[in-house]
């Protein structure tokens, strides 16, 4: 049958066909109708050739079509502006509102914006901080650190560290610093940095507490040893009193004998010799001078180990000391609360000095020894011993 003898029926099945087609061919985005008319508009021209139908039924098919179509187009183009608007606004409120401090800057440390927080953090206005460098946020001695923070963020594209910015007012404050390179042919850094100069004032004042309890734990320790110590110096003490009381005496006889000497009376001065026992303080009197300095050089020796011991002229300094004199001298501070559980056994081997804390290593030894010592107290108490022994020896293993 010829195209032009085509009825209206066929007309609208092959227009039906033509949309099924395009259905499974065109995305859903655009709507089937008018795509299928616009499509039919030129069909209709070759079915009813040279007809005023044909015209009128071409334009129409084709203005329906094209209406439908830009319909389309443009209800699908405002939601997706109407999503994109929401998107953004959402964005937005989550940048404003963010209890955290956000920097966006480039990769010339120059800052393009920046969030409310960022605002109250350092005080300065939005307009101020647009266009500023972000140095101006450094203090001097901190520039190289941002020199370096900006290499690793071009290099490794994340960056985290703890360090001390600048407000308005040039006060410091510590902050935890998280920025990532978003596009590195473009940088774009965003930045968060969060205020954390309360936690390194909680920080700094644990430090000092555990600073003060360590000295505390050292001055009970000393404490503990006060006793011992007070004999080990009332010993010597006790004889060179001892021994000051008998020179005074034979001062005092010597002097009664000076004076007869003066008076030239050889008889009186025989009869005192003998009478004082003259050559019995002869022999004496070097004896009593030698234990004298012996007992005064041993509460020398005690005194200036509890100073060694407790560094009170060089707190918390390093230095090069000697382990073997640093045993020595704890073992003397320990002696009284030892020498009733334990002998001590020093095998002390050639060692070169050690750069330490004098202070902290004399703790350390003492902690030791005296640990060693309850120790061996609880082993000798099972064993019924009488006292055990304690050995300590130093090497060097090169």
């Amino acid at each position: 049958m010829p195209l032009r003898y085509l009825t209206p029926s066929g007309l609208l099945g092959s227009t039906a066909l033509a949309q099924l087609l395009i259905k499974q061919s065109v995305p859903k985005t655009l709507p089937s109708s008018s795509i299928a008319c616009v499509f039919c508009a030129p069909l209709v021209y070759f079915i009813l050739p040279g007809s005023l139908f044909q015209v009128f039924l071409f334009l129409l098919l084709s203005s329906l079509g094209l209406s439908i179509l830009w319909f389309g187009l443009y209800t699908k183009l405002q939601k997706l502006s109407l999503h994109a608007t929401k998107e953004s606004l959402r964005f937005k409120r989550l940048f404003e509102q963010s209890n955290d401090t956000i920097l966006i800057f480039n990769a010339q440390g120059e800052i393009q914006t920046v969030n409310h927080r960022a605002c109250e953090l350092f005080h300065y206005t939005r307009k101020e901080f647009i266009g500023m460098k972000l140095n101006q946020l450094y203090p001097a001695e901190n520039q190289g650190e941002l020199e370096a923070t900006l290499n690793v963020l071009l290099d490794k594209g994340y960056c985290r560290l703890e360090t001390r910015l600048l407000k308005k007012d040039a006060s410091t404050l510590f902050v935890d610093f998280s920025a990532r390179c978003i596009d590195k042919k473009d940088p774009q850094i965003h930045t968060i940095i969060r205020d954390i100069s309360e936690r390194k004032l909680a920080e700094e004042s644990v430090k000092k507490a555990q600073a003060q309890l360590l000295q505390a734990d050292k001055l009970a320790s000393i404490g503990q040893l006060a006793a011992g110590m007070a004999h080990e110096i009332n010993n010597p003490l006790a004889f060179v009193s001892g021994n000051t009381a008998t020179m005074s005496e034979y001062l005092k006889e010597m002097l009664e004998l000076l004076l007869l000497y003066e008076k030239g009376s050889s008889s009186d001065i025989v009869i005192k010799k003998n009478e004082i026992g003259m050559d019995v303080i002869q022999r004496e009197l070097k004896g009593l001078i030698d234990e004298t300095n012996e007992g005064l050089q041993r509460i020398q020796e005690i005194v200036k180990s509890l100073k060694n011991f407790s560094r009170v002229d060089r707190p918390g300094q390093w230095e090069e000391i000697n382990l073997n004199d640093a045993v020595n001298t704890t073992l003397l501070m320990a002696k009284n609360e030892i020498k009733h559980i334990a002998k001590a056994e020093l095998q002390l081997g050639e060692i070169p000095g050690l750069n330490c804390n004098p202070g902290e290593i004399s703790q350390v030894l003492l902690n030791l020894i005296v640990n060693a010592a309850h120790a061996l107290a609880e082993q000798n108490q099972e064993k019924q011993n009488k006292t055990g022994l304690l050995k300590i020896s130093t090497y060097y293993e090169a």
